[in-house]
């Protein structure tokens, strides 16, 4: 048979529509209407599952990142319970103090503070007096304890003299510690940057610590002007620091994120391999360390820690 002879499926399927009922051919027309339509809304359901699968690997990604396997810092990884694996290997000696430790257990003193004598009355033997005997030290034990607080009061009196020779009066100048007429001494405006700074006892605490133990009544704003006074004096301290780093051959640079009034800042590290700096700032990265003043102008080797990787510098 030639094929050129041999009708089309289309022009059948054409013969065979044109010959069938006008409500066949519009129902026919509704249903490939309608199968288009669904065609169409299958398409761009698949798009959007691609989209979607697409960002829950993205999150999935992101959920699985901590401090250990990215940059992010320690601080970001919240409060769950990280998994740890020990990198030391066994050494094969047992656990605990190793031969020729150093203790740090009590020792006996040469010369105690206080030496109190434990002598008989009696004989245990016949029962003779012995008050008048003189004895011997057959054993000592030495007990270490902490004297009870005591606040002391210091009065500064300026004395005024008259001169034999002019009249004139004299007054002796005060220290230039010494600036009111009462005010806490050194060692209590210490403690307190230290307990709160240091220990990071809350200001609360601290005021009533100090009013349980040493019997001073010291208020939550004077532990503010406090801080602010000793921030003031080591405002020189800070700036020989920062000459000593600079003077160094090595320094490494780092940063931690930090909660400040419920935002995330970032405390930067600059460090030698016996002075540190600390600088507190909003932002991290190169802009924050420069702000410190020491990465613009060290002329020496920076070392970064990026991840698991040290990044190192020559300046």
């Amino acid at each position: 048979m030639n094929s050129a002879n041999t009708p089309s499926f289309e022009i059948l399927f054409r013969e065979a529509y044109s010959s069938l009922p006008e409500a066949c051919r519009s129902y026919i027309t509704f249903i490939e209407a309608t199968n288009k339509q669904k065609q169409i809304t299958i398409d761009q359901h698949e798009i959007v599952i691609q989209q979607l699968q697409f960002r829950v690997k993205g999150l999935e990604a992101s959920l699985a990142k901590d401090s250990t396997n990215s940059s992010k810092p320690p601080s970001s990884d919240g409060l769950k319970k990280k998994k740890t694996k020990s990198l030391r290997g066994k050494s094969g000696k047992k656990q605990g103090a190793q031969h020729g430790h150093a203790g740090k257990c009590l020792s006996q003193v040469a010369n105690p503070n206080f030496i109190v004598p434990h002598a008989p009355s009696s004989c245990h033997g016949c029962g003779h007096d012995l008050s008048e005997v003189n004895g011997v030290c057959a054993e000592k034990r030495q007990s270490f304890d902490i004297p009870q607080p005591k606040i002391e009061v210091t009065e500064h009196q300026a004395l005024e003299k008259r001169c034999p020779c002019c009249g004139e009066l004299t007054r002796g100048a005060f220290p230039s510690n010494i600036r009111g007429p009462v005010q806490y001494g050194e060692r209590i405006q210490a403690l307190t940057a230290y307990f709160s700074h240091q220990q990071f006892i809350p200001v609360d605490r601290l005021c009533q610590m100090f009013e349980d133990v040493f019997g001073v009544s010291i208020s939550p704003g004077t532990c503010a002007k406090i801080d602010e006074k000793l921030f003031e004096q080591l405002a020189s301290f800070e700036i020989s620091l920062k000459i000593y780093l600079l003077a160094s051959r090595i320094l490494h640079f780092d940063e931690s994120g930090l909660r400040c009034s419920s935002k995330l800042h970032w405390v930067h590290v600059v460090s030698s391999q016996f002075a540190t700096l600390y600088t507190f700032h909003a932002k991290r990265g190169i802009e924050a360390m420069e702000d410190a003043g020491i990465l613009p102008i060290f002329q020496g080797i920076g070392a970064m820690i990026i991840g698991f990787h040290t990044l190192v510098l020559r300046i």
